[in-house]
């Protein structure tokens, strides 16, 4: 694990994605909604605000240090990430499938560093990516892409880099 120099700096980051966090939720769960595709697109908000709920108080409770979150739907992708960034000397702090729950290891662990894909189950990367900036601004973000389209969208969302799947991890 990688000594943390600025423990303060990272406790008021971390303050400030949990107090952005919960007003991006309540806001997003406040629209008012009246046709059936409202109210579908209203229960998946709500679905994914308890993940990323459940996620952030797991990651409290645990109290983990943090380097870099991982969260791709393939468990070798993610495994293999892992061990090339353990080899730098990266502390993984987690390695998650789904898009809300890497959203809540984000708000509390505010890393350095979030590797995502763009196609994950319940919170896309691309709304992912532009959460993360608004939760964690400080936080790079890399993504990997399903197409050259897809690229341009998540580095205008807040990525830092992006590439396609044909790159190797």
């Amino acid at each position: 694990m990688l000594h943390d120099p600025l423990p303060p700096v990272r406790e008021a980051l971390r303050a400030a994605g949990l107090e952005t966090w919960q007003r991006l939720r309540d806001t997003g769960l406040a629209v008012p909604v009246s046709s059936r595709e409202q109210q579908m697109d209203q229960a998946r908000r709500r679905q994914v605000a308890a993940r990323v709920d459940a996620a952030v108080r797991e990651r409290v409770a645990a109290d983990a240090a943090l380097s870099a979150v991982l969260v791709h739907r393939r468990p070798w992708t993610r495994d293999k990430v892992a061990a090339l960034l353990a080899a730098c000397g990266v502390d993984v702090v987690a390695a998650l499938e789904d898009g809300a729950e890497g959203l809540g290891a984000v708000v509390v662990e505010q890393p350095d560093l979030v590797l995502v894909e763009d196609a994950l189950p319940s919170l896309g990367g691309l709304e992912l990516v532009a959460t993360i900036r608004q939760v964690a601004p400080v936080t790079r973000i890399g993504v990997q892409a399903a197409d050259e389209g897809a690229r341009d969208a998540l580095l205008e969302a807040g990525a830092a880099a992006a590439w396609t799947r044909t790159a190797t991890p």
